[in-house]
């Protein structure tokens, strides 16, 4: 069976990032660089030209019996957007093997706050509302901001006290959600899409109650353009570690038919029952 991910279904995305290929035409290509801290050495990994499946294999004899962290992070919806590290003060994701159903992901321990961010400020948000897709646990975050006051983000949250967050933010108009906080623990799919006085979050595909809806329209509806985007692995507790694994957003409002299918394909292949 010919291989699927989630960008062969639906295509569009401003950015995509996984430990996987998201689409058919990313096989065999590169999906990260991994930096290794017994030598400085760093070296590019590809996907699997069949599976899709990151190296795993390959990756843990590159790291030996040291510590391998993501330099490099290849955004695979054909815009270029790859996100690199180090990224101001934050350290770099740890690469690790086995994080949901022994496939890799990246991970933060406390007190570590890790990120890894693309610098040019060249995704545009018009009007039409975000969708985006997340594997995560608490403390996962993606953030596009145009580098002032406009930004579009959705935060994971924990399932403790700090619930789950979706913003959409033009100065002028401003979809700000706050969530509950999480009733399922661990690592889970989060889809969100939202706009002006309009919103839907999920948790593995289950929608979860709102809490504050701080939304607000002093005008017209602008633009969001001109952004950058960058993943970060907070940590919310004293002891808790972050996971991420994947991300996409999309620049609109996804049908439902499309949102489903997206979330159906994402699902399937980290083994999470919706």
């Amino acid at each position: 069976m010919p291989y699927s991910g989630p960008l062969d279904l639906v295509g569009g995305a401003v950015v995509a990032y996984g430990h996987r290929a998201l689409s058919a035409s990313w096989l065999g290509n590169d999906i990260y660089t991994i930096h290794r801290d017994l030598d400085d050495a760093e070296m590019a990994f590809a996907c699997d030209a069949t599976t899709g499946d990151a190296p795993a294999g390959d990756i843990t004899t590159f790291i030996d019996t040291g510590n391998g962290y993501g330099v490099l992070w290849n955004d695979q919806s054909g815009n270029g957007r790859d996100l690199a590290g180090p990224f101001q003060t934050k350290d770099l994701p740890q690469w690790s093997a086995s994080v949901l159903n022994s496939l890799p992901g990246w991970v933060a321990s406390n007190p570590a706050n890790a990120a890894l961010n693309y610098a040019s400020y060249d995704a545009d948000f018009d009007n039409a509302g975000v969708t985006v897709f997340m594997v995560a646990s608490q403390g996962g975050d993606i953030f596009l901001n145009n580098g002032s006051a406009a930004y579009v983000e959705l935060y994971a949250g924990d399932t403790s006290s700090i619930g789950p967050y979706v913003d959409m933010n033009d100065t002028s108009n401003d979809a700000d959600i706050v969530y509950d906080p999480m009733d399922v623990p661990g690592i889970v799919l989060i889809d969100a899409a939202w706009q002006y006085g309009a919103e839907d979050f999920k948790v593995n595909g289950a929608s979860i109650t709102l809490v504050t809806d701080y939304s607000y329209g002093g005008g017209p509806i602008g633009n969001i353009d001109g952004c950058r985007s960058t993943a970060y692995l907070y940590n919310p507790d004293l002891s808790g570690t972050t996971s991420l694994l994947e991300i996409i957003v999309y620049p609109s409002i996804l049908s439902g038919g499309d949102r489903d299918a997206v979330r159906a394909n994402i699902a399937a292949y980290y083994g999470i029952t919706l």
